[in-house]
């Protein structure tokens, strides 16, 4: 969980800042919500100062009744409201990519702090508790809930080598990529220089977390494989338990029969 955990923030940190480079078309509509966006955020800031100027005039107005300090924080909320609803709009025309991918991470990490307060599944642990492996039909439960573990690990196991693989090819591409200066740069200037830098300290950081990923990935893969050669041992030795207990009930059935016409030549004789 901690190498798949910290893969995934490695993914995050590479979205939320690549992010940033990656904006809708400025339309007519994108536009006017952008701009309608900096109007509000300057409303609020606009807010913030009268609700703070009422806040320190109100032991000097006692008239006042604190109607103005309440008409000013309304009016905050009013505009705060109103600038999430644009910026809610935009995000949903992808006018901002960049927080879409902080909600999503921010959701991750509030589900990652919830996680210790679920209740365990408990459902595998009746399945595997002493009592199960004191029956056959116990055993055989544990042994065919086993499989499907093993099934599902060297699945999970693939899955992390392909993303391993594939994580690695974006490497790959990244280390061949050179810069292309934009219509109109002049790459020997002082602004293309630094515009150059600005993109080779970008790649470098990318081919960073990707390689963090794929060490993880690698890792996550490792673990997968112990997992399912534990899963095999476990299946052998539930195997031979289960050999065993059909031996003795066969030796049982054996003994039974053996006893019961023992008992008809006793009675006959």
């Amino acid at each position: 969980m901690r190498s798949a955990d910290h893969e995934l923030d490695q993914s995050f940190a590479s979205a939320i800042r690549n992010s940033a480079s990656h904006r809708l078309a400025l339309t007519p509509a994108v536009l006017s919500m952008l701009h309608q966006s900096a109007e509000l955020k300057q409303a609020i800031r606009t807010d913030q100062a009268a609700v703070t100027a009422a806040s320190a005039a109100g032991a000097d107005a006692p008239d006042d009744d604190g109607e103005r300090l309440r008409t000013a924080q309304a009016q905050l909320v009013l505009d705060q409201d109103e600038l999430e609803n644009v910026q809610q709009d935009l995000a949903r025309m992808g006018g901002d990519p960049q927080t879409d991918v902080k909600q999503a991470f921010d959701q991750h990490r509030s589900i990652e702090s919830q996680a210790s307060a679920l209740p365990e599944n408990t459902a595998t642990g009746a399945l595997e508790s002493s009592r199960s492996l004191h029956s056959v039909v116990g055993k055989v439960q544990i042994l065919s809930s086993l499989k499907e573990r093993q099934h599902a690990l060297i699945d999970a196991r693939n899955k992390a080598l392909a993303a391993q693989q594939k994580l690695q090819q974006q490497h790959d591409v990244l280390a061949k990529k050179t810069y292309t200066p934009a219509p109109g740069e002049d790459p020997a200037s002082r602004a293309g220089k630094l515009a150059q830098l600005r993109a080779s300290a970008e790649r470098e950081k990318d081919m960073t977390d990707l390689d963090k990923r794929v060490r993880d990935l690698g890792q996550l893969a490792t673990v997968y494989v112990d997992w399912t050669h534990l899963v095999q041992t476990q299946r052998r030795v539930l195997r031979t338990a289960l050999t065993a207990d059909f031996l003795t009930i066969l030796m049982a059935v054996l003994g039974i029969f053996a006893l019961s016409g023992l008992a008809q030549y006793l009675i006959n004789r």
